[in-house]
């Protein structure tokens, strides 16, 4: 099972799949695939995955749990997971994606997909919307 909200996956029994009751089956997907744009891990290796060290994943948590988030999207891959800026506008503006780099938990990039869509054809809208992200 892939639970979209948090992004993990877990093996279950078949019998604790439930099958989703008619009357939601129309509405439309409830959670996005969302990365931080223009950064990666410090130790990422070609072809070894995306692996984010423990140090970071507790400063990720740190700076975005329980919080209300502003998300500006950079761009949108052709499999539709979006790329982001992420902001905690409470009190001092915090870039969280900068914070990661700068704390050396985090490498930036001089780009966010290889091979981005048109956002505002796509999303049809503003490209430059922000969106608040609950923590």
């Amino acid at each position: 099972v892939f639970f979209v909200d948090y992004g993990n996956s877990e093996w279950t029994s078949a019998n604790h799949v439930k099958r989703m009751l008619p009357h939601f089956l129309h509405l439309p997907f409830q959670a996005l695939e969302c990365f931080l744009g223009n950064v990666e891990p410090i130790d990422n290796v070609v072809g070894n995955g995306t692996k984010w060290s423990p140090d970071a994943v507790s400063t990720f948590k740190s700076l975005t749990e329980d919080k209300v988030l502003i998300a500006h999207i950079l761009s949108k891959a052709w499999n539709q997971t979006i790329y982001v800026d992420l902001f905690d506008t409470e009190g001092e503006e915090i870039h969280i994606n900068k914070v990661l780099i700068e704390r050396g938990l985090a490498k930036e990039t001089d780009h966010t997909v290889s091979n981005p869509w048109n956002i505002e054809a796509s999303f049809k809208f503003n490209p430059h919307m922000t969106f608040g992200l609950p923590g």
